[in-house]
This record gives structure tokens, C-alpha cells and sequence, in this order.
């Protein structure tokens, strides 16, 4: 067979009937996207140096051959890509977390970009149900190591553990806090701000001052509520209790299965008992939380107070999450009852009250 030795062939067209080999590589031409053909023959190949890949022509598109094995990204609506684009070309929103699809532009030329899925959560909503919810789920209510132990260590503080027979008269000062029946009067004294609430689907839920309470009964985890205090935009601890007056909430519940219950309303109180006769620190005294009466928790849509004339939780218990001392003592008759959307006669209850500052 003869052979052909040249340096150069120019030429319009070459057919070959076989392979075509080189010993240094075979060099495709180079264009832009503003300078590569519109349409050509199927199967045509390019190098185009705006997308650093080689494509092919497919008839009616040029498509992709291969890439670098990573996924295109941008920050935020404005700096998605305007070139190189074809229907289906997509990439990360490294703002949003979220895939984004190209889907050609609208009658007014406008670029149409899908997005798939929901954002990632973060902030303490995602930390709540995401993380802690799921490692608080086997312990029972005396474990109080092994629970304090995993709330503080994702970040949170316990300052009160509200138990039958130490929910706020009983309830004496230990700091840092290892059992039931204590508040942490140190913690109180600190004034150190609370880091507001985040990372809620309802906007109206963000950037409010916050304790919540870890809730169980016997051996049974029912869940996490949160009292949101919507009065304030900064706040600590303390100033949750004092002045002793009705304190407007927000409240949110995250079950133990993951179900949500949420009230963002604006129509639910507290007043944690108008006969506390708490201190500027938010207590009455390290021997006694409360001087008389006290309530944890909160009535969703209606009001809640831990003193004669209330009302009490088991005023719509239906809607009410917590455990109180209604008018009575630590170990009375409405200290013998858990709250968890509904009433439940029980003496072996704890909530472990915690925020973060």
C-alpha cells in the first residue's frame, strides 16, 4: 500500500475509509463560543476554550464531551452563567445550596433557571430536629447526665431541670446543673445574651430570644418545645423572668417522631407567676426559684400563668406543653400532671430547660 509523507495538507475535506493515528496527538480547531459554526454536519468536532471542553455537533446542538469531574457553581441569582449555555446546562448555588437547571429564556429574553429541591436548613431550627432531637431519643427522664451531657454538648446551656417535687418553690440553685429540680443561679447572674433563634421556615420565628425544654415522661421522650419571647430583639435569660409582668411568645413544638406543632400567631402569654416576686436576675433566691407558684412551658393561642387567677395549662390542655405549680405546692395536686398536647397524670416528669448564649 503506498504511503503518503507531507508536512502540512491543507484541504476542504478529507475522508478516510480507516483510522486516522498519530504519534503526538491529532489537534482539533479551536473556537469560541461567540465563533464556533451554529450548525454544521453531525459528528463535527471542537475544542471551545470558553467552556474548555470538547464538543460535538449532534445535528441540531453542540453537546459536551466530558469535564473536569466537578460541577459548575455560582454565588447567588446574579452571577449565574449567560454563555455557554444550553437548555439543561446546570450547576450549584453555592448561596441557596441548591442545583439550578438552564431552561432557555422567556418572551422577554429573560434566562429561565429551575431549581430543584428545598434549601438546606441550618441555624437552630436544623440543629434542634436534625441533630439533637434524634440523640435525645433514648433516654428517660432520670437520665440527667447522659441528657444534660448531650444538650451542652452541642452547643446549649442547661439553666433549669423542672421536675415533680422541684419545679420552681423546691427548686434550688446548682451550678453547673447534674440533677433534676435545680436552676443555675450563676448563669442567671451572668446576663449573658441569648443567641436569638434561626433557621425557621416562618421568618416571623427568627431572631427572638429563646429557652426550650427537652420533655420526658417515665422512660418516654415526647419531644422539644421553645418558648419564643417576641417582645425582645436581645435578651438574656434572666430578663425572661424579670420584671414579673405577662411576657409574649411565639411557640414552637418539634415532637419526638419529627411532627411540628407551631403558633406564630401572636395571641399566646406567659406570666411564669405573678406572685414570683423574682429578683433583677430572674430569680427569687438561691434556695427557691419562685417564691410562690410557677409555671414551664406555655398554652398555644391563649394565656398561661403559674398563679391564681391563672389560667392554668390544664385550661385547654389540648394546646398546652410543660408542667406547672398552679397555686399550689411542688408536690400538689397541679404539679401531678405532664403537658405534652394533652393532660397526662403523672409524678415522674422532667424538663430539661436549656438556651444558648
Amino acid at each position: 500500500m503506498p504511503d503518503l509523507n507531507v508536512t502540512t495538507v491543507n484541504a476542504t475535506n478529507i475522508t478516510a475509509t480507516k483510522k486516522v493515528t498519530s504519534t503526538v496527538g491529532i489537534q482539533i480547531p479551536t473556537f469560541t463560543n461567540a465563533t464556533r459554526p451554529g450548525s454544521t454536519d453531525a459528528g463535527v468536532l471542537i475544542w471551545n476554550s470558553d467552556a474548555a471542553l470538547a464538543q460535538v455537533y449532534s445535528g441540531t446542538a453542540w453537546k459536551e464531551l466530558g469535564d473536569d469531574g466537578t460541577v459548575a457553581t455560582w454565588a447567588d441569582e446574579a452571577n449565574r452563567p449567560t454563555t455557554g449555555l444550553e437548555i439543561g446546562s446546570w450547576g450549584l448555588n453555592v448561596d441557596s445550596g441548591q442545583l439550578e437547571i438552564y431552561n432557555g429564556v422567556n418572551d422577554s429574553n429573560e434566562a429561565q433557571w429551575y431549581t430543584l429541591g428545598e434549601p438546606p436548613v441550618s441555624g437552630l431550627y436544623a440543629t434542634l430536629k436534625d441533630t439533637l432531637l434524634p440523640a435525645l431519643q433514648s433516654y428517660g427522664h432520670t437520665d440527667s447526665t447522659n441528657i444534660i451531657n448531650t444538650i451542652t454538648s452541642n452547643g446549649y446551656k442547661v439553666f433549669a431541670t423542672a421536675t415533680y417535687g422541684g419545679i420552681c418553690e423546691s427548686m434550688s440553685s446548682q451550678s453547673p446543673i447534674t440533677g433534676r429540680g435545680y436552676f443555675d443561679a450563676p448563669y442567671f447572674d451572668s446576663a449573658a445574651n441569648i443567641v436569638n433563634t434561626s433557621g425557621f421556615a416562618n421568618n416571623t420565628l427568627n431572631g427572638i430570644p429563646w429557652y426550650a425544654m427537652a420533655a420526658y415522661n417515665g422512660s418516654t421522650f415526647y419531644g422539644i418545645s421553645l418558648n419564643m419571647f417576641r417582645d425582645y430583639s436581645s435578651a438574656a435569660v434572666k430578663d425572661l423572668f424579670y420584671p414579673v409582668e405577662w411576657k409574649n411568645l411565639y411557640c414552637f413544638v418539634i415532637n419526638a417522631d419529627g411532627s411540628e406543632v407551631e403558633d406564630a400567631g401572636g395571641s399566646a402569654r406567659t406570666y411564669y407567676s405573678d406572685n414570683s416576686q423574682m429578683g433583677s436576675n430572674g430569680y427569687n433566691n438561691t434556695s427557691r426559684f419562685s417564691a410562690d407558684d410557677g409555671v414551664w412551658g406555655f398554652t398555644m393561642q391563649g394565656d398561661v400563668n403559674g398563679d391564681a387567677p391563672g389560667p392554668k395549662l390544664d385550661a385547654n390542655s389540648s394546646r398546652s406543653y410543660g408542667c406547672e405549680n398552679y397555686h399550689a405546692g411542688d408536690t400538689s395536686g397541679p404539679s401531678q400532671y405532664f403537658y405534652w398536647g394533652q393532660q397526662i397524670s403523672s409524678t415522674d416528669y422532667t424538663f430539661y430547660v436549656f438556651t444558648q448564649s
